[in-house]
């Protein structure tokens, strides 16, 4: 899986997030050897973590039981990723912060 692990801390307004991006500037959250859209290499870029919550969904039957927020969440740079929605997060309203913590993305609230 892409990225890595961030401590709390990060998880703030004017935090970084590491995505995959090519030169001509296409993004991905998770490593791509080549960019899908254009074919050229890619590398590691560290990117303003705001995002906006484009889709949301509630995820009701679970194999753990609790019931939790899956959306999909937008970069200012392009790249989009499916995230787990932490409590409070205002999803009217779309943004949110990026973060990746156990192998997951997640969007927290930028409160």
């Amino acid at each position: 899986m892409g990225g890595t692990d961030q401590s709390e801390n990060k998880h703030e307004q004017g935090a970084q997030v590491t995505i995959y991006q090519c030169d001509s500037g296409h993004g991905f959250c998770y490593p791509h050897g080549s960019c899908p859209v254009c074919s050229g290499a890619t590398h590691q870029a560290e990117v303003d973590a705001v995002a906006t919550v484009v889709s949301h969904t509630l995820v009701r039957v679970t194999p753990s039981g609790p019931r939790f927020r899956l959306g999909l969440a937008e970069l200012r740079c392009g790249a989009k990723t499916l995230c787990i929605i932490d409590d409070g997060v205002d999803v009217d309203n779309g943004q949110a912060i990026l973060y990746f913590q156990d192998g997951l993305y997640h969007v927290k609230s930028t409160d």
